[in-house]
């Protein structure tokens, strides 16, 4: 597998719920979380909806920015971070299921951009050794070391799902180099030999463990997952700023700098693609509106509030404009019909 011949992401997000576990060790160490997230960019309420998208150089952000600033430069070692629970249910069941660790870490491959597109991971097999590889798709100089290291320890969390917790790797390979390591990356790993400034981040381990099974096992050899198009930024864009509308309309200055170009450049790229700001919040609003709608039990208060309107009324007329019907009236067909 060539990760470089992958589609690229105009904006690489990751699953909010990836951050998860670090706020709650960060908030456990007294640490100024919700001055955190506001200053790299994040949604304060982040914790309150795990399957968002948001852009993932704002996640690298904060967690470098916390680790820093409250001595943690080890928190991808954590337990609560480095244990595989930390992904959703559904993720984390589709891989521990597989009848083998080498499906199981095919299907942690094929399934990683349902959890973070920056991350590309693949195998590599080298005679009798095998590597679980990682790279990102931002620039590694720009600073990945603790993304890097929270990727590998969910790397070898499904390895010691098959070989068991005794499991010690071969070597660990870091893209990361040594210098930009504010922990001993030797006495991290247990003593087990580390490698820095390396093309990709790597976990390596003996081949024949390939074939080891778990208790697990759903007996499939085989999953589709579904392709998706290829990326572009205002759909990508749409789907980040989900999880910014309950702040009211997202201002095109705060997309910009979620994109990392000026707001006329924005605008510019948004037009070549046939599209503009307009139209992007209002496809957020409208994507997002759908998805609560399908909760029965989520009053169309809360879904008004979640999508940034002041007022009930105002989403009423924004969804009849988008649908022809009251939200109400979409909600009853979407739950009767089963049509979303």
């Amino acid at each position: 597998m060539d990760p470089l011949n992958l589609p690229k992401d105009p904006l690489p997000l990751t699953r909010a719920g990836l951050l998860e576990a670090q706020i709650q060790v960060l908030r456990n160490i007294g640490a100024p979380v919700t001055s955190g997230l506001a200053r790299s960019r994040l949604p304060v309420n982040i914790d309150e909806m795990p399957q968002a998208w948001v852009p993932y150089r704002n996640t690298r952000l904060f967690i470098q920015d916390m680790a820093h600033s409250q001595g943690v430069p080890d928190i991808g070692f954590f337990p609560e971070v480095s244990d595989f629970n930390i992904l959703n249910e559904a993720y984390r069941r589709l891989i521990l299921s597989a009848p083998t660790l080498k499906m199981a870490l095919h299907r942690m491959i094929k399934a990683s951009r349902l959890q973070n597109k920056a991350a590309i991971l693949w195998l590599e097999t080298r005679g009798d050794v095998v590597r679980s590889c990682v790279t990102f798709l931002w620039p590694h100089e720009l600073g990945h070391a603790i993304s890097e290291t929270l990727t590998l320890e969910l790397m070898r969390s499904v390895i010691r799902a098959y070989t068991g917790k005794s499991f010690v790797a071969s070597r660990v390979l870091l893209q990361s180099r040594k210098a930009d390591l504010l922990f001993d990356p030797e006495r991290a790993y247990a003593g087990i030999p580390v490698l820095t400034g390396q093309p990709c981040g790597a976990i390596e381990f003996p081949r024949k463990w390939l074939s080891l099974s778990s208790g697990y096992a759903d007996g499939q050899d085989h999953i589709t997952f579904q392709e998706t198009t290829t990326p572009t930024l205002s759909s990508t864009l749409e789907m980040c700023l989900q999880a910014y509308l309950s702040g009211g309309h997202p201002s095109i200055q705060l997309a910009s700098d979620l994109v990392g170009c000026s707001s006329r450049t924005l605008q510019r790229k948004l037009m070549n693609e046939g599209s503009n700001y307009r139209l992007v919040v209002q496809q957020a609003r409208f994507s997002a509106a759908r998805k609560m709608l399908r909760d029965k039990d989520m009053p169309l208060s809360a879904i008004s509030a979640a999508l940034g309107y002041s007022e009930l009324s105002a989403f009423y007329r924004a969804f009849a404009g988008w649908t022809g019907q009251t939200p109400a009236a979409y909600r009853s067909l979407c739950l009767s019909d089963r049509l979303v």
